[in-house]
């Protein structure tokens, strides 16, 4: 983030599988995951706690998150739990989910919250789109020592908790196809200092602190792949807004301009991460630089996992990586040095 410090994000964690017409790659991904990659891949620190399993999907996440400069220290392996995967299938009439195998039949794992945990003073800024018992603590824990809590409700979820979360964040942003569904669970007299409602291809409105909206229209593109392109956004927006800026209102527009940059670039590549598997850092900077009028950083760019071995082929399906063998079959995966002291 612009402001010191480092950033916790909470929440959906899955393998993305992005396949058009074959598996093409397999990065960490889901909201949480997305935006803790796309901040570290932006030069930010960035840590991510979530709940997946010990399994060979588990593993490529992992070794992903940690080859990218996402603390992985926080992920709770649970061998009782199988690691979310979520396909990602893009064809000539867009963009699709699958929450099963196609190859071996599997359904995949849902959602599993993960335990509380005690927070570093380094944590400045969390980031979360899963309200539970420990998220809504965590926000509270950052909120008392005058950090930043950032929220993205998937949905109602437990009204309770999800009410909870949008009273102690101070930067909400919601899907608009989601708000009538949250509606419930709006605190009374809620005015967040930064509300942000997003507009898929018609790009986005903000307010501060229940004033009036602001209107900002997306940035041209030829779209090749949607999918991810909100967590840009909340990338872009949490790497060039600092604390102090959250009240300031062409502040604030100027931080989400640099993140629809940022998504509208992403929808020219394939997969939620595609673009910073692929495009030159550079190249980026230059590009967001030029349209928002505010010179970014060069990006850190996009590192290959470490070499991980999740045993033979036939013991595994080719898709998913759920094995199909020996159940018992170790794997390895090839760490880096923790980031963030816990």
């Amino acid at each position: 983030m612009a402001a010191s410090g480092s950033v916790l994000c909470s929440g959906y964690l899955v393998l993305d599988i992005v396949s058009h017409g074959k598996v093409l790659a397999r990065t960490a991904g889901g909201t949480a995951g997305n935006v803790a990659a796309n901040l570290s891949w932006l030069g930010h620190t960035s840590a991510l706690l979530s709940r997946i399993g010990t399994d060979p999907a588990g593993d490529a996440v992992v070794a992903d998150l940690a080859a990218n400069g996402v603390d992985p220290g926080w992920l709770q392996r649970d061998p009782d739990v199988e690691t979310p995967c979520l396909v990602h299938r893009v064809g000539i009439r867009g963009h699709s989910y699958s929450f099963s195998c196609s190859d071996c039949g599997r359904r995949f794992q849902s959602y599993r919250p993960p335990d509380m945990i005690g927070l570093p003073k380094t944590v400045r800024t969390f980031f979360f789109d899963r309200a539970g018992a420990t998220t809504v603590a965590l926000a509270e824990m950052v909120r008392e020592r005058g950090g930043l809590v950032v929220f993205e409700p998937n949905g109602l979820g437990r009204e309770s908790l999800t009410r909870r979360a949008m009273s102690l964040a101070q930067v909400v942003k919601i899907s608009e196809d989601r708000r009538d569904a949250l509606a419930p669970a709006k605190p009374p007299k809620y005015k967040p200092q930064l509300e942000i409602v997003t507009m898929g291809a018609r790009g986005l409105r903000f307010r501060l602190a229940g004033q009036r909206w602001n209107s900002l229209a997306p940035f041209p593109t030829s779209v090749i792949d949607a999918g991810g392109a909100g967590d840009w956004v909340t990338a872009g927006l949490l790497s060039s807004l600092s604390m102090d800026q959250i009240k300031e209102r062409d502040a604030v527009a100027t931080a989400l301009r640099v993140g629809q940059s940022l998504a509208s670039h992403s929808c020219t590549f394939l997969g939620a991460r595609g673009m910073a598997t692929n495009a030159k850092p550079a190249d980026v900077a230059e590009l967001v630089s030029s349209r928002v009028h505010s010179a970014i950083p060069i990006p850190r760019g996009y590192r290959p996992p470490a070499s991980i071995s999740l045993g033979s082929t036939s013991s595994r399906c080719p898709t998913c990586l759920t094995p199909t063998g020996d159940p018992h079959e170790p794997t390895r995966v090839v760490g880096r040095e923790l980031m963030l002291s816990r």
